[in-house]
Formats: structure tokens, C-alpha cells, sequence
């Protein structure tokens, strides 16, 4: 029997091993009789504890390479992020830097950078977060740890909330566990790990912090659940702000708080309180938008800083299935190339959208069959924003969102042990029974069967204590498996931020089992560890964390309009790099930097160049420099090159973004700092490479030095481009 979903390398999840199982409850189950006795005194140190733990475990282990953090080069021989984690890190120094926040080169934007939605949440945190150089790369991880180990604590305070001391020990030792697996196994799976800068580890904290609030705000008093309400609408605006999917999980738990209002008739001060917390947050990034929209002229003049993301997001075109019938290929263009006067055409790199399938509205409002009175409400309801575009979307598009549903579940429900040896980790990863090569057999059906059973029996132990308990948990792992499968995105990388609630009832299961063991061998189990009370959080803490999480949204606009203000407020002086560049402006500042008495090219011969070869200037600052031999197979990074000659990749970022920038080398560069000064010629874009090829690359060193490097074939054919066999 083989599996219905065949899952390949993207969509296994991390595995849990059954050692880490065994140890976590064992240790879980021995802190929680020391608790017992001394738990007010030991609580924070617990928590200490934990983190520390965390943090020194992570900061020992080396990462695999993968896709996010491929391995060292030459010359800084420092693992620098790569693919969405580069951009979120250099984002931020580009905010730094006065550039504004990211905005990809097909689409220039103003110097504030895209203006909506994006992910301004974990920008916000990664202002804190030191620039990873060769000389303080330590530094940057000791840090970016320091945050993320908030996620055993955060466990631990929410296993002992939804069930007890034990689970909240156990819960928390797994999760650190997995984190550290997924360390080992990030070069086997799809796993971004605590050591990557990436969006998913953020989120993941902030689901833990917003289902800890969800299940103390029952307990708070009367009057003071307002205050509950308050958290809870700043953790929800926080979790759109990291990531968009999240925007459903927003509108599944109001929705739900409505419902609970006009049944319950309970809760209207905490949904008020929540609403205007979420606004709250939401207000300095909303008013950042509506004066960029303003500015750039943009048709829908709306200060809602995700209508655009979430329209593109519901449009047919975005990650569509692919089309069962070729389409034919599109009339190739005429193209404009740039003046000597222009810096770069406003399209860098294209490509046409996938089309799908010629079928039908899932609503066809032109059936003759329908009613008027339906007919005249479908065609209302396709013009409401948002709306329209899903009720115009194909049925097969609904098919294929569907797979995407059924998809992340079972990745979800697949990282349980299927089998009780001990086996490391990289072994677990190559016997996935998901895999297409290998089929699932009945044992592992059992094995299953037994993992389910146990988080069915910790469910169930929850719902006869807490009823919200047991239902808080899976609104958000049900709402967020919607968002991300709307947004069409799956795999073992999208769930981290929800994957942890299945285990964290398959922890309670275990628990329940071993008191119902312990009961019938009459060996002594605390029942006070099972059935403890949620403990009381005071109304100023709350208030405290509310008053927290808005401040640091504003922070987070804040930096970005401070160093833009401080980058213009001498427009006279304002160097060339942070504006618009003409040719004219780039050959003179090579001229300052005695570029000609090291290029073997002259600067006449270079000039007739960008005219007949249709080069364009780029002028910024250089970062992660990297060194690739001959042959040297470098992976995913670089579009899975195997280079026929050594090549020097770097990314320069200045007025137009982030601009991957690769030119051939001979030899391995002289080491220059990061963010030193740089001025690339580079060749047309190529549309299957994401790197620019370059004719000429200068870096300027703030100690005064200029390193020249030449492309020796003075060509823009992208020869080197030769992919793996």
C-alpha cells in the first residue's frame, strides 16, 4: 500500500524520534515533582532555565547547509543566508541605511521601499539583530537565538496551562529536541531551523504566546477580561504582521468571539478591546501606507496595508496548477534599452504568469437554469473586493487548493514515530514511509493508529477539564492550514508555525497514560500536576505585554522613517547611490576611485560597450561575497550551477533593491568589509538566472582601498550558466 500524498523532500515535516519522546517524560516527569513542592520559588528559574538551555544547545550545533544557509565560501569563508533570508536580513539594513524597507528590483518603488504588507514583523525584530559580516557572525546568531529561545518556555507555559506541570516540562524538552533536530536534517528536508532568519520561527512563537492568552482569559475576572482581550488582538495583529496566512486565523477567531457574543451574551468589552489593540498595532504601519500610496499614485488609493498582497494572493494567475495543454508562446516584444542617462529599465526580470485550465466559475452566474434574484446577488457579490476574484476563480483551482489542504495536514500527522527503535535522526529521514520509494506498510498504519490514539486521549482528558482548552488550539491550526493552502503554499516548511499542537496533545496523552499506569501499579503520581489550576497573571502584566507589542510596531516604522529622514535631509548633498544614477555620474565616480589604472579595460572602450552591449549601472553597497571554484557544484543558492569557471557572487543593494550580482574571477578576492561602496556594469537580464551577469565590478573599502574585478570573456552570454547533469 503506498501512500496517497506521495510527500518528497518539501513536505516531510521534522521528525520526532522516540528517544526524545522517552527522555523529555522521564525528565518532565521528575522537574514536575520538584515543582510540586517549591513552585513559586523555582517558576522563573524553570523558565531560565529553559532558555539558556536552548540557546547553548543551538549556538553548539552547526547547521547543515541548506537551501536558506548554504555552507561557507571564500573569501569571508562566513555562512551567509541565502533565497528569502537573505532578502529579510538585508531588507533591514537596507531600512538601516536609509533606502527604506525591500522592494524587488521588477518593480522599483519609492525610497521608502514596497509599501504594503510584506514581513514587517519579523523586520521589526531583526532591528535588534546585528548585520551577519565576516567579523561579528557570532554575535548576530547569539542573538537571533537569545529570541528564539522563547519557544521552550513558551511551550512550557503552555502545556502546564492546558493541562498540566508535566506536559508543560515534556512539551517543552520535545520542542527543543525538534528544533535541534531540525539542525541536523535541514540539508535532507524542507526545514527551516532556529539558526535560519526566516518568518516561520517567528510565527511560531507568536501562535504559542496568542493560545497562552486564549486559555488564561477565561480565568481572568470580569473586569479586567477586557485586558485579556486587548493581548489577544495585539498577538493577532503581530501574526499578520509576520506573515499574511495569518490573516484568516483573524477572521476565524473574531468570527468566532461574534458567535460566542451573541450566544453567550459575554465577552463584548474584550472583543471591543481586541479590535482596537489590533488596530493599534496595525496603525503605524497603516498610515506609513496610505502617505506611500499617496505618493506613488497607486490606482486604489487605500490605507490598508495588505489589500494588495491579499488581492494578488486571490488571483487567478498566483501559483496556479499547471495547464494540461500547452499554450502557445507569446509574441516576443520590442525592447527599449536604457540611455546613457538612465540607470536601469524598471522591468530587471519577467515572467508570464501560469495559466490554468479553461474551465468554468465555481459560481457560473450565466447557467440558464439560475433563478434572477441568485443571478442578481452572484453578480453583487463579484463585485465586492476580494470576494469577486474567489467566486471567479476555476473549479480547478478549487481542486488544487483543496490538495493543498490535504497536503499539510498529513504532513502535519506524519512527523509522530513509526517505530520504537532508536534510530538518529538522518536515519529516521531516509525510512519515511511517505516517501515514493518506499510503501507504508501495515505496521506503520499501527504505529500510527497508536500515535493518534494517544492525542485523542490527551484531547479528551482536556475537553473534561477546559472545553476552550481543548478547542482554542485547533481553531488556530484550522484556520491557519486555510490560510496557507488559500495562499497555495505547502509543505514541511509552512506548518512549522502550527505543527506543534498535534504534539502538544500527543505530550498530554503520554501523561494521561502513564497516571493511568502509575494508578493501577499504585506507584504515587501527583494529582495536583494533573489537574492544577491555570495560574492567575495580573491585569497590569497584561496591559504591560498590550502597551509592548504596540510600541514596538511603531518602533518598527519609526526605524525606517528616522534613517530615511536622516539619508535626505540635506536633498543638495544627497550622494548618487541614494538616488537615481546616470551613466555619466558612475563613469566619474570610477574616475575618483582610480578604477582605470587597474582594469585592463579603458574607460573609452567601456563606455562604447554599454552602448552596444546594453549595460546598465548599479551603485550601492556589496554584501555576502561568495567565491565559487570551476566545477564546483554549488546548489539551489545559485540556480544549481556547476560552474565551467570560478565565479564571484555578491549581492549589491542601492536604489533599486537587492540586486544578486555574479561575475567570473580568476582568483579567490582580497577580503573587503561588508557594506563596502560598489559599482557594478552589469549585462542584460537573463529570465531562467536570477543572478546578473557583470562586465565590471568595483568595491571601494571604507580604509580607501578600490578592488577591481574584470569579466575576462567582455561578453554578456552567461556562458557560464551550465546546470548540474
Amino acid at each position: 500500500m503506498r501512500a496517497p500524498w506521495p510527500l518528497n523532500w518539501q513536505g516531510f515535516p521534522v521528525p520526532i524520534l522516540p528517544q526524545h519522546v522517552v527522555t523529555a517524560l522521564i525528565v518532565a516527569w521528575a522537574l514536575s515533582k520538584l515543582a510540586a513542592y517549591r513552585r513559586r520559588r523555582l517558576s522563573w528559574g524553570y523558565g531560565l532555565a529553559l532558555a539558556a538551555a536552548a540557546w547553548f544547545v543551538w549556538m553548539k550545533i552547526e547547521p547543515a547547509p541548506n537551501y536558506f544557509l548554504p555552507k561557507a565560501y571564500p573569501p569571508h569563508n562566513v555562512r551567509y543566508p541565502a533565497s528569502d533570508a537573505r532578502v529579510y536580513v538585508l531588507s533591514v539594513q537596507q531600512a538601516r541605511l536609509g533606502y527604506g524597507y525591500y522592494a524587488h528590483p521588477s518593480s522599483p518603488r519609492s525610497r521608502y521601499g514596497h509599501p504594503f504588507v510584506g514581513k514587517f514583523g519579523l523586520y521589526t525584530v531583526l532591528f535588534a539583530v546585528p548585520l551577519p559580516s565576516e567579523n561579528q557572525i557570532t554575535v548576530h546568531f547569539a542573538v537571533w537565538l537569545a529570541f528564539n529561545a522563547l519557544l521552550p518556555v513558551l511551550g512550557y507555559l503552555v502545556g502546564r496551562a492546558l493541562h498540566s506541570s508535566t506536559t508543560g516540562f515534556a512539551f517543552a524538552l520535545l520542542l527543543l529536541a525538534r528544533s535541534t533536530v531540525a539542525l541536523s536534517v535541514a540539508n535532507r528536508l524542507d526545514a527551516v531551523h532556529v539558526k535560519n532568519i526566516m518568518s516561520e520561527p517567528v510565527l511560531r512563537l507568536v501562535f504559542l504566546a496568542l493560545l497562552y492568552a486564549l486559555l488564561h482569559w477565561p480565568r481572568l475576572p470580569k473586569q479586567g477580561q477586557w485586558l485579556g482581550g486587548a493581548l489577544i488582538g495585539a498577538l493577532l495583529a503581530w501574526s499578520v504582521l509576520v506573515r499574511l496566512e495569518a490573516l484568516l486565523v483573524l477572521f476565524g477567531l473574531l468570527a468566532f468571539a461574534i458567535l460566542f457574543l451573541l450566544v453567550r451574551r459575554a465577552g463584548g468589552r474584550a472583543l471591543v478591546a481586541a479590535i482596537i489593540a489590533l488596530f493599534a498595532v496595525w496603525a503605524p504601519w497603516m498610515t506609513r501606507t496610505w502617505f506611500l500610496t499617496q505618493s506613488l499614485g497607486e490606482d486604489e488609493r487605500t490605507p490598508w496595508f495588505f489589500s494588495r498582497r491579499v488581492r494578488a494572493g486571490a488571483s487567478v494567475e498566483y501559483r496556479s496548477p499547471p495547464t494540461p495543454t500547452p499554450t502557445p508562446a507569446p509574441t516576443p516584444s520590442s525592447q527599449t534599452h536604457p540611455s546613457s542617462q538612465t540607470l536601469i529599465s524598471s522591468h530587471l526580470r519577467s515572467s508570464s504568469p501560469k495559466s490554468i485550465s479553461p474551465t468554468k466559475p465555481l459560481l457560473d452566474n450565466d447557467k440558464a437554469e439560475t433563478t434572477p434574484w441568485l443571478k442578481q446577488l452572484l453578480t453583487i457579490l463579484q463585485h465586492i473586493p476580494i470576494l469577486g476574484d474567489l467566486l471567479r476563480w476555476p473549479r480547478d483551482l478549487w481542486l488544487h487548493i483543496w490538495n493543498y489542504i490535504g497536503r499539510n495536514v498529513i504532513t502535519t500527522w506524519t512527523m509522530f514515530p513509526w517505530g520504537f527503535r532508536f534510530y538518529d535522526a538522518l536515519q529516521v529521514t531516509r525510512m519515511r514511509p511517505f516517501a515514493e520509494s518506499r510503501p507504508l506498510t501495515w505496521w506503520h498504519g499501527l504505529v500510527w493508529g497508536v500515535n493518534l490514539a494517544l492525542v485523542a486521549l490527551g484531547w479528551v482528558a482536556v475537553w473534561r477539564r477546559d472545553r476552550w482548552a481543548a478547542l482554542a488550539p485547533w481553531l488556530i491550526y484550522s484556520f491557519y492550514i486555510l490560510g496557507i493552502s488559500f495562499a497555495r503554499t505547502g509543505g514541511g516548511r509552512y506548518i512549522i508555525p502550527i505543527d506543534w499542537i498535534p504534539v502538544l496533545f500527543y505530550v498530554a496523552g503520554w501523561v494521561v497514560l502513564f497516571r493511568i499506569i502509575a494508578s493501577i501499579l499504585e506507584i504515587p503520581f501527583s494529582s495536583e500536576d494533573i489537574s492544577s489550576p491555570l495560574t492567575h497573571v495580573h491585569g497590569w502584566a497584561w496591559l504591560l505585554l498590550t502597551g509592548g507589542l504596540t510600541v514596538a510596531s511603531a518602533l518598527g516604522v519609526w526605524a525606517e522613517v528616522y534613517s530615511v529622514w536622516r539619508s535626505t535631509r540635506q536633498p543638495d548633498l544627497l550622494p548618487p547611490r541614494h538616488r537615481l544614477t546616470t551613466l555619466d555620474e558612475v563613469f566619474a565616480q570610477l574616475e575618483t576611485w582610480n578604477v582605470w589604472s587597474q582594469s585592463p579595460v579603458t574607460k573609452e572602450d567601456l563606455q562604447t560597450m554599454t552602448h552596444t552591449l546594453h549595460i546598465q549601472p548599479d551603485w550601492g553597497f556589496a554584501y555576502f561575497p561568495r567565491y565559487v571554484a570551476s566545477g564546483q557544484y554549488c546548489g539551489d543558492w545559485c540556480g544549481y550551477l556547476n560552474p565551467s569557471q570560478p565565479l564571484l557572487f555578491f549581492v549589491i543593494m542601492g536604489t533599486w533593491g537587492q540586486l544578486p550580482i555574479v561575475i567570473p574571477a580568476d582568483n579567490i578576492p582580497k577580503i573587503w568589509p561588508s557594506g563596502s561602496e560598489a559599482i557594478a556594469l552589469l549585462c542584460p537580464p537573463r529570465k531562467d538566472f536570477h543572478h546578473r551577469e557583470a562586465l565590471l565590478v568595483a568595491i571601494h573599502t571604507p580604509e580607501g582601498e578600490t578592488h577591481v574585478y574584470v569579466n575576462p570573456s567582455q561578453k554578456c552570454d552567461y556562458a557560464f550558466v551550465r546546470r548540474r547533469p
